[in-house]
């Protein structure tokens, strides 16, 4: 028989679940709610977004465990531990040149959306002028064209706001540096998805948990297949690819991929 004291509890946890933040339903796609073995993929009966076309949603997606999980976690600590060591002369060049060419600081901290869709403070050396944001409005504002790039794109290809040196910074790549800072401390991961603003969630449509149960990365699958030269769509369906492939071996192969793109300077860097 049911008691009172069951009533009490009952009701006590159906309003927990009530007050859960909708990210809990990542939880559900997490690498580590599923075994490592892989499955294959399939569609869904119901029409694709119109945000993602063709997105291939997975049953039981094939996604690292516990110990891949770690493995990644270990190298991503290593390899920042490195990069922040040995490039710190790079690092002190850059921030005293950013200080000298532009007013304002030489670090841009920006809130992004991380891992299971919590807010973090993503860091960058500043490529645009100081009250950029404010700026970014008039200049909708005044160019519909531009208005209409940057709705599809979340980017200019062509921002006034963007300075001399932080136009030399974003294609090749450097004023990401400082993101090695968040991934020592545990907010992001050398390789992953792009970290987000809260609008773009909505383009990566059901996709987003699946995408968001790893960290963002400072490099990813999407920034070694052509960057800016690919869709939006097509950037959220590579993201959705890493999610089934996250491990060891395949973040080294893009790692490679990246400094041999930034040696080139292949022109595939950030507007």
């Amino acid at each position: 028989m049911e008691t009172d004291r069951d009533r009490d509890l009952a009701a006590g946890e159906a309003g927990t679940a009530s007050r859960e933040p909708p990210w809990t339903a990542v939880a559900e796609h997490s690498p580590l709610s599923h075994p490592p073995e892989a499955t294959r993929p399939v569609r869904l009966d119901r029409e694709p977004s119109d945000r993602v076309p063709n997105v291939v949603e997975y049953a039981r997606p094939a996604r690292a465990g516990l110990r891949r999980l770690s493995y990644k976690r270990a190298v991503d600590v290593a390899v920042a531990g490195a990069v922040i060591l040995v490039g710190a002369p790079v690092f002190a060049l850059i921030y005293l040149v950013v200080v000298m060419t532009s007013r304002g600081p030489a670090i841009y901290a920006c809130d992004r959306v991380g891992r299971d869709g919590v807010m973090f403070r993503c860091y960058k050396f500043r490529t645009m002028v100081v009250g950029a944001d404010q700026a970014l409005r008039v200049v909708l504002l005044a160019s519909p064209e531009l208005a209409r790039e940057f709705e599809r794109e979340f980017k200019l290809h062509r921002d006034p706001r963007v300075t001399l040196i932080g136009r030399f910074l974003r294609r090749t790549s450097l004023d990401e540096l400082p993101q090695f800072w968040n991934v020592l401390r545990g907010d992001m991961s050398v390789v992953g998805w792009r970290p987000l603003v809260p609008d773009e969630i909505a383009r990566y449509g059901e996709a987003f948990p699946l995408v968001a149960a790893l960290r963002p990365g400072i490099t990813g699958l999407w920034q070694v297949s052509g960057r800016n030269n690919v869709s939006y769509d097509e950037r959220v369906r590579l993201d959705v690819r890493y999610a089934h492939e996250a491990g060891v071996l395949r973040d080294l192969g893009i790692m490679c991929r990246t400094v041999s793109q930034m040696a080139r300077w292949s022109g595939n860097g950030a507007y």
